[in-house]
């Protein structure tokens, strides 16, 4: 269920794209999350492209991926302990997407949190263990 819910988020916000510009910049990078879920594997991927970040889903047999205009940009990573925090706020459409990598001695892990500012409904957040986070 929680692999349909996130294919269903991917081609909703893939259908709804829309831009904002970045207001400052990062070092490019490639995210993966390659644990899968349960038994479907789902895998996951954030690449961070100038002022782009493409988020992309595959589990074998199809692959979704949207891209999204970032807004707000902020960060600080340390490449060799991989630690840090990487902080991405886009915009699609009606919902707004903030994305946020922690990188700590325990490991890196990423939260995806979309919210509909026109709707009083709790946002949608979907986590995520990441197992490589390189600088590009």
């Amino acid at each position: 269920m929680k692999t349909l819910y996130k294919l269903v988020v991917t081609v909703v916000l893939v259908i709804c794209s829309t831009s904002l510009y970045a207001q400052q910049t990062l070092t490019d990078f490639t995210a993966i999350d390659e644990s899968g879920e349960d038994n479907n594997y789902v895998f996951t991927t954030f690449t961070k492209q100038g002022n782009t970040l493409l988020w992309k889903q595959n589990n074998y047999t199809s692959e979704k991926e949207v891209s999204i205009s970032l807004s707000t940009i902020g960060d600080y990573w340390d490449q060799n302990t991989q630690t840090g925090s990487i902080t991405l706020t886009g915009s699609l459409n009606d919902y707004v997407l903030n994305l946020k990598i922690v990188g700590t001695s325990e490991g890196i892990s990423a939260e995806i949190q979309i919210t509909n500012p026109t709707s009083e409904a709790d946002p949608q957040i979907i986590n995520y263990s990441i197992e490589t986070l390189t600088l590009n």
